[in-house]
């Protein structure tokens, strides 16, 4: 089996962060996602990125395992940081044969970037500390309130997670077909796009294929063990907020408080 690290792998652990509640969690992911939105200053946004690579160490994660993770979206972070790096207009910095580095566009390009990176690593703690079934437990608690209007929120929840624990899977299948076809005398290393798109053909359809099956494999293991859809269902371990839970949702709320008042009240600095 080959060892891939992705958003929506979980990595077993006993640090602070993984014996957290999921909804606490979750709740500190949408704090995370606001404030990724609401700031627009990069030295705001910095700090922002400090903490959460402070409750990445805090959850037992090395800088190179989130690395593994975030080598797959590589390409959007350049293309995201090209795109505002030369098409932003404003005040010239440097001129680079028919392309200009204006002031604004330097500044924009570090605030997608700064933007991006806190999302990812927020999603990737979110799903490398908390197991499936805590998962799935943790967001239909969260959507229950919600089943008053007809809301299917246990299928919502479970799908999501299905969906994000596949993202690993399809990953492993991937790597997998490229070894496959390297052992034939492909070269996916090859240089030029064109060259590495047809390269990556053949691997779509096997992809696929593969990735029905284990759908398909995983329905059948779902019904073998009685699961029907909108049945009720007991939990093993049921949710409970403990100290360290409402700590943390305190802090998440006194740091998101904080963000808000630097911003709309100047704070340091009003504006970079």
């Amino acid at each position: 089996m080959i060892n891939v690290n992705t958003i929506g792998q979980y990595i077993p652990g006993n640090s602070l962060i993984h014996r957290l509640d999921p909804r606490t969690k979750f709740f500190t992911l949408l704090v995370a996602v606001f404030l990724v939105f609401f700031l627009d200053n990069l030295v705001h946004l910095g700090f922002l990125l400090f903490g959460v690579i402070l409750v990445t160490f805090l959850a037992g994660i090395k800088p190179k395992m989130f690395w593994q993770a975030l080598k797959p979206v590589v390409f959007i972070l350049v293309l995201a940081l090209i795109l505002q790096l030369f098409f932003t207009p404003g005040e010239k910095l440097i001129t680079i044969g028919p392309f200009k580095i204006t002031r604004e566009g330097l500044i924009n390009s570090g605030i997608v970037f700064l933007r991006l990176v806190v999302m990812l690593l927020s999603a990737y703690l979110l799903t490398a500390t908390t197991s499936p079934t805590e998962l799935t437990h943790g967001l239909e608690s969260l959507l229950k309130p919600f089943g008053r209007f007809g809301l299917p929120y246990g299928e919502i929840a479970l799908m999501l997670t299905i969906a994000l624990r596949f993202i690993p899977t399809l990953t492993e299948e991937a790597e997998r077909l490229i070894k496959a076809q390297e052992s034939r005398g492909a070269d996916f290393y090859t240089r030029g796009l064109s060259k590495k798109a047809q390269m990556m053909l053949p691997l779509i359809i096997p992809l696929f294929i593969n990735a029905f099956k284990r759908a398909d494999e995983l329905a059948v293991a779902m019904e073998a063990r009685g699961y029907r859809i909108g049945a009720p269902r007991g939990k093993l371990k049921p949710l409970k907020f403990t100290a360290k839970d409402y700590l943390f949702l305190f802090l998440n709320l006194l740091i998101a408080m904080l963000f808000v008042i630097l911003k709309l009240w100047g704070g340091f600095p009003a504006k970079f």
